[in-house]
């Protein structure tokens, strides 16, 4: 994403900031008098856990209408909102900066409490939804500029956990995952099988006996 020009920048300087932004949902034991099945959070981070306070002013997350208070502003790291709920719906997060003359930027983030294929139903596993963006500032205001520099700028390649493996790692987690419920299929089958067999048995004792008087 860009952030446009809207006043006199510094000439020929650029500076990049990776962010992560999305959500965790984890499923509730129980549900909640309201209704609610899950617990999650909504954020926007460092890529490399950079405190973005330096640069980042405020950021206003804008939840579904039927929350009591649907516009969240939060002013001081962590940029993050938690909440419970029930539903998925789309959540608009608007990134204020640390100069004024900086123009905004404005993310969208489904929020995502189920998995899409069914293998993180297991147990309470949490559901992870997050996307890596890059903020990049062309010639910035001089103020902007003393705002980003205050903080190191971590380097431009993307984390490890967004690299290139990153699919054939997600791949192999969710093949392992596969493999374990497959197992316990296959221990519960052979447990009502047995269990089966162990009913049919004790009925036929019980006709023998019934059939001697």
């Amino acid at each position: 994403m860009n952030v446009k020009q809207t006043t006199p920048r510094v000439k020929n300087r650029q500076v990049v900031k990776p962010i992560i932004y999305g959500s965790y949902a984890q499923p509730l034991i129980q549900k909640s008098p309201q209704g609610h099945t899950h617990e999650w959070i909504v954020f926007v981070r460092g890529a490399d856990g950079e405190n973005i306070s330096h640069y980042v002013k405020k950021v206003v997350f804008k939840l579904h209408e039927s929350f009591e208070v649907p516009t969240r502003a939060i002013e001081s790291d962590p940029f993050e909102v938690r909440e419970s709920g029930w539903g998925e719906f789309e959540i608009a997060i608007k990134i204020h900066f640390a100069d004024p003359a900086e123009r905004s930027v404005t993310l969208y983030h489904g929020l995502q409490l189920y998995s899409k294929d069914d293998t993180q139903l297991v147990g309470r596993m949490p559901i992870r939804a997050e996307k890596y963006d890059e903020i990049i500032f062309n010639e910035p205001t001089e103020g902007m500029l003393r705002a980003l520099e205050a903080a190191p700028t971590p380097p431009l390649n993307r984390p490890a956990e967004f690299g290139p493996d990153a699919e054939a790692r997600e791949l192999s987690r969710l093949q392992s995952i596969m493999q374990r419920v497959r197992d316990e299929f296959a221990r519960t089958q052979a447990q009502l099988q047995a269990t089966s067999q162990e009913v049919r048995r004790v009925q036929a004792e019980v006709m023998e006996l019934e059939s001697r008087y």
